[in-house]
């Protein structure tokens, strides 16, 4: 009976030890969930049509201020590339304050950054949590770089030459170069087929008096979102970007056209595969397919998701054990590629290997195929991992309070709503196993887009001879 008793140490050690795991996952808890000590967000019209949507989170030490503005692609018209020229050249002169004065105001302060997609343009913020720091940061933003930019010749011609890179850059990678042939393919001449940075063949045809006149007739408060997450309160943020426009005059003016839809036709029966002009050591084949869009709602955005994690989400993915680590694998690099758009989204299945690419489009057919047809529909544990897996993904890209703010005006902007953000997880969790299959019905029975690359041998070290299917 030696081990009888316990030494009063021992008991004391493994108190310790247990407290200690309790409090790490007490912690791990609270970082994996950091909007569950946010507040619900508040919205507020101003009177000059600008919505602003704020998020009170009160243990914050910054601030992030996104400023949304719904203008896409749809709307450059024969200036294609020309909402990613504004966007990379906001900040560069205003009619108060130069470049240079720009940087010193947010010396100390904060930091500014742009981006766009295919439905929207977007300036964002990140400043103190101090009153004054945040007071500054909107001034910057509001007053000077939305309300008074100035697109000179000289500004145009530089921002211009960058995207002509950026353009020519997009061709030489192979991933980005069949990504952009297949929107091409899957859009047509809808304006979500042309590349978000333009093309080389019409980048040149935009001036600055083109830059001008399509910022004042677009970028007004009618079309504009304001979010904000920190600790501020709305009451007391709406008077200080009421007080930042009207310092710069920026008042309702002249109403902006509504966003023009998007109009699509669905994707042929008989479209050829396209195959890239380019010889590499592997072979990338892309099918691409026609998805729901926001405007479908949400309960058919979080389907979608599930639906993309259960066929090609992880290692554990349909498509993953089926085609990568089967019997007869495709390819080393099978994933999704997913583009959340407005109107209707980009589905995209991608294999990177050394295989043949038309043996490779013809597998991956039939077993996306067997899912439509529900001659082997997703199971209810596939399904289940799914849900597990979007929820997870979309806690560890919320970590951050710029994504969080991101990811709060996106929602309301292309109509799914701030509340969509909020309750993603409990959404995520109520789809059914029934709609994750329907909906793959819905999209899997229609004809796909096939983008695919030559790859070549080598003979000796000496000869490359291209190989393709036929």
């Amino acid at each position: 009976m030696r081990n009888a008793t316990v030494r009063p140490t021992m008991v004391k050690k493994e108190i310790f030890t247990r407290l200690s795991i309790l409090l790490i996952l007490i912690g791990c808890s609270f970082l994996l969930a950091p909007r569950s000590w946010a507040q619900k967000p508040t919205m507020v019209t101003l009177k000059n049509g600008v919505r602003l949507l704020v998020q009170r989170e009160p243990l914050a030490e910054t601030v992030t201020t996104c400023v949304f503005f719904e203008v896409g692609q749809a709307d450059e018209g024969s200036y294609p590339g020309i909402n990613a020229l504004i966007a990379r050249g906001w900040g560069r002169d205003t009619e108060f304050r130069s470049e240079r004065s720009i940087l010193a105001d947010l010396a100390g302060v904060g930091s500014v950054s742009t981006d766009f997609g295919p439905d929207w343009v977007l300036l964002r913020g990140v400043s103190g949590g101090d009153p004054s720091d945040v007071r500054k940061m909107l001034q910057t933003l509001l007053t000077n770089l939305v309300a008074t930019p100035r697109f000179t010749p000289e500004i145009v011609l530089s921002t211009r030459g960058a995207l002509e890179d950026a353009a020519a850059l997009e061709k030489d990678s192979l991933i980005r170069n069949a990504l952009a042939t297949l929107r091409s393919r899957v859009w047509g001449i809808s304006a979500y087929g042309q590349s978000p940075v333009g093309s080389e063949g019409r980048l040149p045809l935009i001036s600055a008096e083109a830059v001008e006149r399509h910022y004042a007739l677009l970028f007004r408060p009618q079309r504009c979102l304001v979010t904000m997450t920190g600790n501020v309160l709305p009451e007391t943020m709406a008077q200080i970007v009421r007080a930042s426009l009207g310092a710069a005059g920026w008042q309702v003016g002249r109403v902006p056209p509504k966003p023009p839809a998007v109009t699509i036709e669905e994707i042929p029966a008989n479209l050829p595969d396209k195959i890239l002009p380019r010889s590499a050591p592997v072979s990338l084949t892309m099918l691409g397919y026609q998805a729901p869009g926001a405007i479908s709602g949400a309960n058919d955005y979080a389907t979608l998701l599930v639906l993309d994690a259960a066929l090609c989400g992880g290692k554990s993915s349909r498509l993953f054990t089926t085609l990568r680590e089967g019997d007869t694998p495709i390819g080393y690099d099978i994933r999704t590629i997913l583009e959340i758009n407005r109107y209707r989204s980009l589905w995209a299945f991608t294999v990177i290997g050394d295989g043949d690419p038309i043996m490779v489009r013809d597998t991956l057919k039939r077993e996306l195929a067997a899912v439509a047809d529900n001659s082997r529909p997703l199971r209810d544990d596939e399904i289940a991992r799914a849900r597990a897996f979007v929820i997870a993904k979309h806690e560890r890209e919320r970590q951050r309070q710029p994504e969080r703010a991101f990811a709060l005006g996106w929602c309301e902007l292309m109509g799914l709503s701030a509340d969509t953000e909020l309750d993603f997880v409990a959404r995520v969790n109520a789809v059914p196993s029934d709609a994750v299959n329907h909906l793959a019905t819905r999209i899997l029975r229609t004809f796909p887009a096939v983008v695919y690359s030559q790859r070549f041998v080598v003979d000796n070290g000496t000869n490359r001879e291209a190989v393709t299917g036929k």
